[in-house]
């Protein structure tokens, strides 16, 4: 019997063992985490380039709400910056470490939808959604504000009329019917509208759990950039009022608005047309 006890023993201690390792391979522990967090590189905190503008800045509002360490870069010399980027255009994402930027010769991360993903990644549950489901929802959020991006974008650059320009903010420009390029702004609120009741959390004024998703972050950058242009914009969308108006007063968004990290408040991109 004492020789059975023993080597049940035995048995539970290798047991035990084989567990403990298991788990020191499997599962970060939270001094890794925390440095993760905190400090990116042995060279410092990552780098977001991007003008002096309050135009694609969606990146920044997640940089910031993910409590990743970063600071924020103005380009000196663009033509100079521009010739070296992979793909020619800001935002980047600099100064990642070298696992993350293995695969593409350690270069600048470009593309704001990477970067983004990138963000949610590093911080899953909070920037990327708390299940694969919200992943989607802010995925979706991400291609709708991107949307009303290129918008405002066409409408900057004249690539179209006067009359379009002004058609786009009209009310009486409705139809979500029409082709999507033709969709005016209120066709895209009264859909985001919809979209953040069908998720349930229109009460508290989210479209995830923790309502900050990265693709909530380049929604609100987006609204916001509207919102300049004309003020009123949400009074008849219930939902995403709650959502704008409780992003905006949320203190990582106050950072950004605030002009704290970005050495002043940026200045307004998008204008109101001519013809208004």
């Amino acid at each position: 019997e004492l020789l059975s006890n023993i080597e049940m023993n035995f048995r539970a201690t290798i047991v035990l063992c084989i567990l403990t390792i298991i788990s020191a391979f499997s599962v970060p522990n939270s001094h890794y985490l925390a440095s993760r967090m905190t400090s990116s590189t042995d060279n410092g905190p990552l780098e977001i380039y991007y003008f002096h503008l309050f135009a694609k800045v969606g990146s920044l509002f997640a940089l910031e709400h993910s409590g990743l360490s970063y600071v924020h870069k103005k380009p000196e010399d663009w033509k100079a910056m521009k010739a070296e980027l992979s793909w020619g255009c800001l935002p980047i994402l600099k100064n990642l470490p070298a696992e993350d930027a293995a695969a593409f010769g350690g270069a600048e991360l470009g593309q704001e939808l990477a970067i983004m993903n990138y963000i949610a990644n590093r911080v899953p549950e909070k920037m990327k959604g708390a299940n694969l489901s919200e992943e989607l929802v802010s995925q979706q959020l991400y291609g709708e504000a991107e949307d009303i991006y290129q918008a405002l974008a066409r409408i900057k650059t004249k690539l179209v009329t006067g009359e379009a320009a002004v058609n786009f903010w009209s009310k009486d420009n409705i139809d979500p019917l029409s082709h999507n390029r033709q969709f005016g702004i209120y066709v895209f609120l009264d859909k985001l509208e919809k979209f953040i009741q069908k998720c349930g959390k229109a009460q508290d004024g989210k479209f995830t759990t923790s309502g900050v998703t990265v693709g909530e972050c380049k929604l609100f950058a987006t609204l916001c950039a509207c919102k300049k242009i004309e003020d009123s914009l949400l009074q008849d969308f219930e939902g995403l009022k709650r959502f704008y108006d409780r992003f905006e007063k949320e203190p990582a968004t106050q950072v950004i608005l605030s002009g704290a990290k970005t050495d002043g408040v940026l200045p307004q991109y998008f204008l109101k047309p001519d013809e208004m």
